[in-house]
């Protein structure tokens, strides 16, 4: 989940102007042509990783009649997840402007690969300015949260009748 929620996020920050993603601090403290963006875990030390919490719960239900079969989707576990994402741009002006794309592209929520709803919630936003003589550049970021699952797919039997099942046709009596 974490690399497709990474992608996503990239998707929405090049449709918002930036070219330059960068996925660790790494790549990030290096020089860089203006504008470029970081998407990172949090640095929240309790965040830095996917939280898992144990859910059961029934998602989905379909009927088969050809087959005689019903198909029912549970989430056993929630998946969470928060990655940081920090714009950084010429003036304070620029980075407000694109983080306000940025958070009006993204969605409420998302398919993963599989088809599963991963949702997306943006809920912390702050404004970062370096001044410096050597740096002028200013930055904008955001934590924004992921809430996906883990699901098991299960099949079971749509009649449990034993032997085999004749149908006869309706009948009507006239008076």
């Amino acid at each position: 989940m974490i690399a497709q929620c990474k992608q996503y996020l990239a998707h929405k920050l090049q449709a918002a102007g930036i070219n330059a993603i960068y996925q660790t601090a790494e790549d990030s403290q290096k020089h860089h042509a203006l504008p470029y963006a970081l998407v990172s875990a949090s640095m929240d030390l309790l965040s830095r990783q996917e939280r898992l919490e144990y859910s059961p719960q029934r998602v989905a239900m379909e009927d088969d009649l050809v087959n005689g079969v019903r198909r029912v989707r549970w989430r056993t576990h929630k998946r969470h997840l928060q990655l940081r994402v920090a714009i950084v741009h010429r003036t304070e002006a620029e980075a407000e402007g694109v983080l306000t794309t940025f958070l009006a592209s993204l969605d409420r929520r998302f398919l993963d690969v599989s088809g599963n709803a991963v949702l997306i919630n943006a809920e912390t936003a702050s404004r970062e300015d370096d001044g410096s003589l050597l740096r002028n550049q200013a930055g904008a970021e955001a934590i924004v949260f992921f809430e996906g699952g883990v699901y098991r797919d299960e099949e079971l039997p749509l009649f449990n009748v034993p032997g085999t099942m004749v149908l006869e046709n309706e009948v009507t009596e006239e008076v």
